[in-house]
């Protein structure tokens, strides 16, 4: 999750899109030119998708939404790194942007007997990790947090930060 704290809570400027699906678009956010306060704020609305996705430009990443609560929250990249290094996926750079990771992100990951790891840019430090079995016969395409959380069995997540 990606955070912004809109000063207050927003509308759309006049003559401007306000939802993109079932997204709503608050300003200082904007989908258009001249509907949002600064390109960091450009909202990219896909309507050849079904539903419609909406995704912030500045960093290409995809919306899924805005609250005066919890800011904007956005999907993360998967990223991966296998044992010899060779690496898949894009990190994310918010490098001249407004926007920062929240104390509220989780890393989470996915599949049977896994091992994920977070480690620093330069991969000297890490900062989290957790592990992951899958029962017997678990299809990883099947698998769904228990009560919104992965605890272990299937996924696992621990907080950034």
């Amino acid at each position: 999750m990606l955070m912004f704290q809109p000063a207050l809570a927003g509308l759309a400027k006049p003559n401007c899109s306000d939802h993109c699906g079932n997204i709503s678009i608050p300003y200082p956010f904007g989908i258009g030119k001249h509907c949002y306060m600064a390109e960091s704020y450009d909202v990219e609305c896909n309507e050849t998708s079904k539903p419609p996705r909406a995704f912030l430009r500045s960093i290409k990443m995809e919306l899924v939404n805005i609250t005066i609560e919890r800011g904007a929250v956005v999907k993360g990249p998967v990223i991966s790194v296998d044992s010899s290094g060779r690496q898949e996926g894009v990190p994310v750079n918010l490098e001249g942007t407004p926007f920062f990771f929240s104390y509220t992100n989780f890393f989470i990951a996915v599949g049977c007997n896994t091992r994920a790891t977070l480690w620093t840019k330069t991969g000297t430090t890490e900062h989290v990790g957790c592990d992951s079995i899958c029962s017997n016969g678990t299809s990883i395409t099947n698998i769904r947090p228990e009560n919104g959380a992965c605890s272990g069995k299937d996924c696992c997540q621990d907080m950034l930060w």
